[in-house]
């Protein structure tokens, strides 16, 4: 039987914390238009799927102020944190124990469903897709990071960075039964469930090491779409 989470014990490390802000920093400020230019009810109902810390749930909050929010994860301490550290914003945003594979929503809850970061580390990403898109209303929008680790781009040195991002990538996705090259196969998962107007954004988060030149990761796809189920 497949492991659902076969990376459960890297996310509830602490680590990872740190590393949900860092990311929610670095994109955000890219990610922000993308989200202003979606056309939904003032009062929408937004869920955040694999929210992990609450990082990207708390600034959707802040940039629809009349919207409500539910955040899920399946990471108890990461829900704590979110709540402790986001309760400004409640009782509009909420954080629940939920898995994705099967959410607690009916059918056409939500008018935004979002999920960043998430694919790529969770086998079945087909299913998740799907489930995602029952519980978003028809003419909502699904909007999905995907990741995607052929994209990791850095210098070549003595070793060659290829041998653990791309040829790695795929070893471990092998073994754990994950796409870690989700990014550029979700479109096609999209076209499949024959979603409406699906459109793929870029996002770029590029680094700089001490005394090295900068590396750079072109970011996984951004798919936006509302759900014709």
């Amino acid at each position: 039987m497949t492991d659902l989470n076969p990376q459960a014990k890297q996310m509830a490390d602490e680590s990872m914390v740190r590393g949900l802000d860092a990311q929610a920093r670095a994109i955000w400020p890219q990610e922000i238009h993308l989200f202003r230019r979606y056309a939904f009810p003032t009062e929408a109902r937004i869920l955040d799927a694999g929210c992990g810390t609450g990082e990207e749930a708390s600034r959707l909050a802040g940039l629809f102020p009349s919207a409500s929010v539910l955040g899920v994860d399946i990471i108890d301490h990461h829900l704590e944190l979110a709540r402790s550290r986001y309760a400004n914003f409640a009782p509009r945003l909420e954080f629940e124990h939920q898995s994705i594979y099967e959410l607690q929503a009916a059918d056409r809850r939500f008018d935004l469903t979002v999920c960043r970061h998430v694919l790529h580390s969770i086998p079945y990403a087909d299913r998740v897709i799907a489930e995602l898109a029952r519980v978003t209303r028809r003419g909502g929008y699904l909007h999905l990071i995907p990741e995607d680790y052929g994209m990791l781009h850095f210098q070549r040195g003595a070793l060659d960075p290829r041998d653990f991002w791309h040829q790695g990538a795929a070893s471990f996705g092998s073994a754990t039964g994950t796409d870690l090259f989700i990014g550029r196969n979700s479109f096609g998962i999209l076209a499949d469930m024959r979603l409406q107007w699906i459109t793929s954004s870029w996002i770029r988060c590029a680094c700089r090491a001490k005394h090295s030149l900068p590396s750079s990761k072109h970011g996984a796809t951004d798919m936006l779409g509302p759900s014709a189920n």
